[in-house]
């Protein structure tokens, strides 16, 4: 797994390349990822 993360004052933009397994994850990766963002910053 690799990905890239860039930060500005209003977004941020994660990107990430899961592989070959961990691509079959990626509906459950992207949704738990979006679940914790919001509980740490909060809804827009």
């Amino acid at each position: 797994m690799q990905g890239t993360l860039r930060v500005s004052p209003d977004a941020f933009e994660l990107r990430m390349n899961l592989g070959f397994l961990l691509g079959a994850y990626r509906g459950r990766i992207e949704a738990e990822l979006q679940r914790r963002l919001d509980s740490l910053l909060g809804t827009a």
